[in-house]
């Protein structure tokens, strides 16, 4: 679900006056400085490609992305880290194009979706001996229909559903079987799009986009706090990132500095500490 209504020519109209590279906090990045943030420009946002998706393995010695021309069929990429770098593309060609994916904590699964027309479908890839095995269809299995992923834990996970014209929830796996629970309110809305969420550590805050036709006010990356416990959330009214232009793939590094984000053509990734988002001690 790649919003193709917004683009990000008409983003770059509203442009910052900060003369810095920090990124302001209350006004978006400027097409100049943003150029600055590319992740990766030489491998993966290359310009070659759009760039859709992308996600780490837990020690992030692993990426995996998506790129293509074609935003339902996306290519699936992984690269490695070599002395601290990451390094050479790989395609994963066993799975073909899909729509959006995430690799796992463990690097030993990827979660992705199908599109084909109107009608999607969620599958699941294992890898066994370097190899990626063909993957099994989650949707015949269960019914569900999901995306975006975000793998919180091997076994925990954060995802779209098309559920109220596009929903967040929390997903888990039990066996081979993927289940799935709405997150409570006040995150999901009745009418608007909320997709791709990032769960912060220990369950801290919650980042997503979300898209409403006609309010510009609700569209863009938004942000909740958690004000109860990770076992018990309490999430408190998403407000949105005003530093940010519209975007999807929100991601955190593990160490907490680096800010992951697309724009639909490119990857970035920004200083964290730049969007002075409040988080639990």
């Amino acid at each position: 679900m790649k919003p193709k209504f917004l683009y990000f020519s008409v983003l770059l109209l509203v442009l910052s006056n900060c003369k810095t590279n920090k990124v302001p906090q209350t006004s978006w990045l400027s097409a100049e400085q943003l150029a600055q943030y590319k992740f990766y420009p030489e491998l993966i946002s290359t310009g070659a490609l759009e760039q859709n998706y992308l996600s780490f393995t837990q020690d992030e010695r692993v990426v995996f992305w998506t790129a293509g021309n074609d935003w339902e069929k996306q290519l699936p990429f992984l690269a490695k880290k070599v002395n601290g770098r990451f390094t050479k593309a790989q395609r994963i060609v066993e799975l073909d194009t899909i729509y959006n994916g995430a690799i796992s904590p463990s690097g030993r699964r990827i979660l992705y979706t199908v599109r084909q027309g109107e009608e999607t479908s969620t599958w699941l890839s294992q890898q066994s001996e370097g190899q990626w095995l063909p993957g099994v269809n989650l949707t015949d299995q269960s019914g569900i229909k999901a995306g975006y992923f975000q793998w919180y834990t091997e076994k925990e996970l954060y995802l779209y559903t098309p559920e109220n014209e596009g929903d967040l929830a929390m997903g888990r796996f039990v066996g081979e079987q993927l289940e799935i629970e709405p997150l409570p309110t006040p995150i999901n809305t009745a009418r608007g799009t909320e997709f791709s969420p990032f769960m912060g550590p220990k369950k801290q805050f919650l980042i997503f986009t979300r898209y409403l036709e006609g309010e510009p006010a609700q569209q863009g990356f938004f942000y909740s706090h958690n004000e109860g416990s990770e076992s018990e959330p309490k999430w408190t009214p998403p407000q949105k990132i005003e530093a940010l232009p519209y975007g999807w793939g929100a991601s955190l590094s593990r160490d907490g500095r680096t800010f992951y984000f697309t724009d639909g053509l490119d990857i970035f990734a920004i200083p964290f500490s730049s969007l002075s988002l409040k988080r639990t001690p």
